[in-house]
C-alpha cells in the first residue's frame, strides 16, 4: 500500500515537472519571437533611415516629345530621398496626368540607388479642328485622344484634318465618331509612300473621306473597305508615268476607279 502511494505521488510530481518544463519552453519561444519582431522593426527602421538606399540617379526611357527634365519634374522625385519610402504609384500617376503620356512605369534599383522611369508617349496622327472653333487646331492621336492645342503648326509635319463637325474639342478628351474612325483605318492601311504625301484630310462623312497630297492630288477614298485593293490601285496610279498630271482619283468603286488629269473635264 505504501509503495503504491509513493508511485502515485511520483507520477504526480513527474506530470508537474513536465508541465513546468513545457511552460518554460513556451515562454522561451514567446520571448524569442518577440526578440525577432523587435529586431526586424529595428532593422527596418535603420534601413529606412540609412543613407545607403538613397536616390542617386534617375533614368528616363521611351520619351521622344517630353524631355527628361520635364518627366523628372512631373514625377516630383527628390535626389537623396530614401528608396523604401519613395511613393512609386504617386510618381506614376503624376507622370500619366500629362496628355502626352499613354503609359508609365517605375522601377527601383535599391543597391545602385537608381530609379528607372519608362514611358510610352502617344503617337500624333494629325492636326484637327472642328466647326465649333475653326481657328484652333488640336493634336490628335490614332485613338482619337486630343493631346494638346497647337500653337505653331510648323512644328509638326502632320496632315491637317478639316471639316470635322463634332462636339467641342478639348484637351484630354477622346473623339468617338464614325467618320474619324473610318479615317484612322484608312491611314493605318496606307503604304508609307502614300501616307507621307498626305497633307490635308476632310471627313465630312464616312462616304466622302478625302485625302489631299502635297502635289495637289485629291483622293476620294470613301469607306475604309477593300483597303488592300484600293491601296494597291492607288499606289500604282501615284507611281505611274502620268502621276505628275493627275489631279483627282476616285476609289469608291474599286472595279472602276476614276482618274482625272490636268486639262480634262
Amino acid at each position: 500500500m505504501v509503495e503504491r502511494h509513493k508511485r502515485s505521488r511520483d507520477r504526480v510530481k513527474e506530470k508537474r515537472r513536465k508541465k513546468r518544463a513545457s511552460k518554460r519552453r513556451g515562454d522561451f519561444k514567446y520571448l524569442l519571437l518577440l526578440f525577432l519582431v523587435l529586431f526586424l522593426v529595428w532593422f527596418g527602421y535603420k534601413i529606412v533611415k540609412s543613407d545607403f538606399f538613397t536616390l542617386a540617379k534617375i533614368t528616363i526611357q521611351g520619351n521622344k516629345h517630353l524631355s527628361k527634365k520635364e518627366l523628372v519634374k512631373m514625377a516630383n522625385l527628390k535626389m537623396g530621398s530614401n528608396l523604401f519610402t519613395l511613393n512609386s504609384q504617386k510618381a506614376i500617376d503624376n507622370i500619366k496626368s500629362n496628355n502626352w503620356v499613354e503609359q508609365a512605369g517605375l522601377q527601383k534599383r535599391y543597391f545602385s540607388g537608381e530609379v528607372v522611369i519608362k514611358v510610352n508617349e502617344r503617337v500624333p496622327l494629325g492636326l484637327i479642328n472642328s466647326s465649333q472653333k475653326e481657328d484652333t487646331l488640336y493634336l490628335v492621336d490614332y485613338d482619337g485622344y486630343i493631346i494638346e492645342e497647337v500653337k505653331d503648326i510648323e512644328e509638326y509635319e502632320l496632315p491637317t484634318i478639316l471639316e470635322f463637325d463634332s462636339i467641342k474639342l478639348s484637351q484630354g478628351e477622346r473623339i468617338s465618331n464614325n467618320s474619324f474612325n473610318n479615317m484612322v483605318k484608312c491611314l493605318k492601311s496606307l503604304d508609307p509612300f502614300i501616307r507621307k504625301q498626305i497633307q490635308e484630310i476632310t471627313i465630312e462623312s464616312v462616304d466622302t473621306l478625302r485625302l489631299y497630297t502635297g502635289d495637289g492630288v485629291e483622293i476620294l477614298y470613301g469607306k475604309a473597305e477593300d483597303m488592300q485593293k484600293k491601296n494597291y490601285v492607288l499606289l500604282r496610279i501615284l507611281k505611274g508615268e502620268d502621276s505628275g498630271k493627275i489631279i483627282f482619283i476616285d476609289l469608291r468603286s474599286i472595279t472602276n476607279p476614276v482618274v482625272k488629269k490636268l486639262g480634262e473635264e
